[in-house]
């Protein structure tokens, strides 16, 4: 039985399919930031119930081919009732769970409830064959079907607005143009039931991280050796310039030669891969120090995302600001540093400019890695809080960012192939200082952050939202610290 979900896999990639249905064991670990998309998900799709509210579930129940759930779903309909969620249907060889059905007086009417902000291509396929599947039922008929993703123009003001939170696409007539595609990729999806693993390389349609991400790449990459033609920074050599490569048969670093690419970036950053070499230009390093006045400031915010607005003059998927860390560094040498982490139950963004402002010397420059992430975060404060508008703005003329002599390749490092973030960083450059160590720490990324911090509002354990606080002090405070360390390096050259 194909699923939906299984037939937009198919879409995408029919090895991730066959692997999904005959080895599902080999798919990766969950990661915490697809088991919080999954969880939210959920959440959008039970908060979107209340468009059509009163109706009746069907209880999910897998066993037997999903007979329960087919035939209570017939029972509903039989019965008159008007509002179904998750409505299953199967029709040759497929099976579609419908997030809402809403009778009308032209039929009925199909919602798929998506946790996003807009509609993606994707959506399609995964529409199309829920169409396919209820156009085949005799006892019911189709009237329109939309998608329903959330308003990222909707800002809360008190309680929800379920109406303005959630916008209704009707992608009927986009849909009925897939119908004789559908039934051509279906019929080859059903023999990939009892078909032996299709042989399909590596390439573009994987997705390694992120929505739609593919949960088989372990298994499908676990050839490719580390470090290797991926790992070279994707602005110096493309991902279509790297399977090129790869299918060629030059998968180390080492196996490119200079004859092969003409830029002077890439072939820099393979020999000093191959001689173990880190190559200074010293004249450059100087100069880009040179610039950076005293005190120095180095900052660093840590972000949040709700994709149900929390807060007042909150919208989905607005990106917030709820930390920093600041290191400042005197002409002496000497270093302090403050920090600010909000309160989870509060919007955090004014106490966060308030402080903020304070901490700021009134002069020197303000060392970032990524500074446009950082003046982006600020430019959006200042519009948010615009009685700083002025003072916050006048930051962001400071900025300096201390990745530019990376990502410049004026510092090559034989292990960071022209990559540049502080993650790789600080193991590069520190390969022996604990204290420069993510891996010790219990939240070692910004994305564990992003997710730990609105995750406090659930916990009641108030010594358990401390020791989760703490966490994210400490990692926010390395982030900084480790951009002392890089200037201080760069520095001494």
């Amino acid at each position: 039985m194909i699923s939906k979900s299984k037939y937009v896999q198919g879409i995408k990639c029919q090895k991730a399919l066959w692997l999904s249905i005959h080895k599902p064991k080999l798919q990766n670990e969950i990661t915490p930031s697809a088991q919080a998309r999954f969880d939210a998900g959920n959440e959008v799709g039970e908060l979107a119930l209340q468009l059509y509210p009163d109706g009746k579930k069907v209880e999910f129940d897998p066993s037997n081919n999903f007979s329960k759930m087919l035939e209570k779903t017939g029972q509903l309909i039989a019965a008159g009732e008007d509002t179904i969620y998750e409505a299953t249907f199967s029709a040759k060889g497929a099976l579609a769970m419908v997030d809402i059905m809403y009778k009308t007086s032209e039929g009925w009417d199909i919602y798929e409830v998506k946790s996003s902000g807009s509609v993606k291509s994707e959506y399609y396929h995964d529409t199309a064959i829920q169409w396919f599947i209820l156009n085949a039922q005799l006892e019911i008929k189709i009237n329109k079907i939309y998608i329903v993703h959330l308003d990222t123009g909707y800002s809360r003001k008190g309680d929800l607005d379920v109406e303005q939170l959630f916008t209704k696409v009707d992608v009927t007539e986009k849909v009925k143009e897939k119908q004789a595609e559908v039934e051509s990729h279906l019929t080859q999806f059903l023999k990939l039931e009892t078909s032996i693993e299709p042989i399909i390389d590596v390439g573009a349609h994987c997705k390694k991280n992120g929505n739609g991400e593919c949960f088989y790449t372990d298994h499908c990459w676990k050839h490719i050796p580390t470090p290797s033609v991926f790992d070279i920074n994707g602005h110096i050599l493309n991902l279509n310039k790297k399977l090129g490569f790869y299918q060629q048969g030059f998968i180390k670093i080492a196996d490119v030669s200079s004859d092969m690419d003409s830029s002077a970036k890439l072939n820099m950053i393979v020999s000093s891969h191959i001689k173990n070499e880190t190559v200074i230009n010293k004249k450059a390093v100087n100069g880009f120090i040179d610039k950076i006045q005293y005190p120095i400031s180095f900052f660093d915010f840590e972000t949040f995302t709700d994709e149900i607005p929390y807060f007042d003059n909150q919208n989905p998927f607005e990106v917030i600001p709820f930390q920093y860390s600041l290191h400042i560094m005197n002409a002496g040498k000497d270093i302090e540093h403050k920090e600010f982490l909000g309160d989870e139950h509060t919007d955090p963004r004014k106490a966060l400019v308030h402080q903020m402002l304070n901490d700021f010397p009134e002069t020197g420059s303000i060392v970032a890695a990524n500074a446009s992430y950082e003046k982006r975060m600020i430019r959006e404060l200042a519009a948010y809080y615009p009685k700083f508008n002025n003072q916050l703005l006048a930051l962001n003329e400071r900025f300096v960012d201390i990745q530019t002599p990376f990502k410049q390749l004026d510092y090559c490092h034989p292990d960071l192939h022209g990559k540049y973030s502080m993650k790789l960083l600080l193991p590069a450059l520190f390969p022996d200082d604990p204290e420069l160590d993510y891996k010790k720490l219990e939240i070692q990324g910004g994305g564990d952050a992003m997710l730990e911090f609105p995750n406090l509002r659930k916990i009641n354990d108030k010594y358990e939202r401390e020791r989760i606080r703490g966490a994210l002090l400490k990692y926010c405070k390395l982030d900084t610290y480790g951009m002392v360390k890089v200037f201080e390096k760069l520095r001494d050259i």
